[in-house]
């Protein structure tokens, strides 16, 4: 007799896809019949539901009045024990890349060397490290749980493909289990299916499908990895005195280069930070001094003065107005004749340029 079928859920297809072929991958031979599925445990499972052998699964709510029906919906008991045992046998597992920072404290020590500043410091200011999931697949030929390994597929959750380089630089060759999984949930490992089936596809494999895998497990993934990479974001804080300024950096945290301060008031870009006696702080090398005030300011601000070669303030200085030159006021020189104020070098015997060539013209 058909069963009848009430209250269909439209349960993910992917998730029921994951289902089947984790039960493949244990070894559980599953045969599907109209809306139900007669799974047969090997004897090492003992019987893990209600001691019995041979049990009928469904993924939507059925009414088999003549046996008992088990639930693989995602939120079901039977469902969890199978991502239990996924897990346990690491067909489905959860890692880390060996060497990645997996705190502020060591993103602090990656970035603060890289910065030299004058009588002040640097601090992390509301820096966020993000989990951020990537997918290893395993393929290889069909044999059980112990089937060789042949070629490896990473994705990220879009499931574009992470190319070699990137492989490299967020180490995902190399990994250990992670200390604190999350346990992927449901909807999870049913997008992590599909984009195993993405991947399959980009590499000319034979996708998972759910058929293949319902019959005995001839799909050629052999398991999955959920990988946790670290992004991080945030702000470098760099004080110096009573003067602040801040710089914002975001990256993968394995690969996470210190940024450059770029100078707002010169355009240099530097790791050597200092700052002018009016409170700001900018590149180190964009700092001068004014020869006569002593005041510490950026390099555009001063002049330099024709007449002594003092680098000085620009308000303490004045255009020559027979040459054009800048000059220190201090050093202007009044004419005896004209009695205009003049560069020292355009005065002779106390006459300025101009007198003088009206008295021989």
């Amino acid at each position: 007799m058909k069963p009848s079928v009430q209250n269909r859920t439209n349960l993910d297809p992917a998730a029921r896809h994951f289902a089947l072929w984790g039960l493949a991958r244990l070894g559980i031979d599953v045969v599907e019949e109209q809306d139900r599925f007669i799974a047969r445990f090997p004897p090492r499972y003992g019987g893990v539901f209600n001691r019995e052998n041979r049990v009928t699964f469904a993924f939507e709510p059925v009414d088999f009045s003549h046996e008992p029906v088990e639930s693989l919906a995602p939120a079901s008991a039977a469902f969890r024990w199978l991502v239990d045992e996924l897990y346990r046998r690491h067909l489905v597992r959860e890692a880390v890349p060996f060497d990645q920072p997996n705190g502020v404290a060591h993103l602090a020590q990656l970035l603060f060397p890289a910065y030299g500043i004058e009588d002040g410091n640097v601090q992390l200011a509301g820096c966020t490290l993000e989990d951020r999931l990537i997918f290893r697949f395993d393929y290889g030929p069909c044999g059980g749980e112990n089937a060789p390994v042949e070629q490896a597929a990473f994705v990220d959750v879009t499931g574009c493909e992470v190319n070699d380089e990137a492989r490299q630089l967020l180490g995902l060759d190399r990994l250990r289990d992670s200390t604190m999984p999350r346990r992927l949930r449901g909807k999870e490992l049913a997008r992590m299916i599909r984009l195993a089936d993405i991947a399959a596809a980009n590499e000319g494999r034979s996708a998972a499908g759910e058929s293949g895998m319902a019959a005995g497990g001839k799909a050629d993934l052999l398991s999955a990895t959920g990988i946790w990479c670290k992004h991080a974001q945030g702000k470098l804080r760099f004080r110096i005195g009573h003067a602040m300024a801040e710089l914002p950096f975001s990256g993968w945290a394995r690969t996470l280069v210190p940024p450059p301060f770029v100078c707002r008031e010169s355009g240099i870009t530097t790791y050597e930070l200092a700052v002018t006696d009016d409170g700001r702080i900018v590149a180190a090398e964009a700092v001068g001094t004014c020869a006569v005030s002593g005041q510490r300011v950026v390099n555009h601000e001063l002049r330099r003065c024709a007449a002594t070669g003092l680098e000085v303030l620009a308000e303490l200085t004045a255009l020559c107005p027979l040459s054009g030159e800048t000059v220190l006021r201090s050093s202007l020189v009044r004419c005896e004749d004209c009695g205009q104020e003049v560069s020292p070098r355009v005065v002779i015997d106390g006459r300025c340029e101009a007198c003088r060539r009206a008295k021989h013209g």
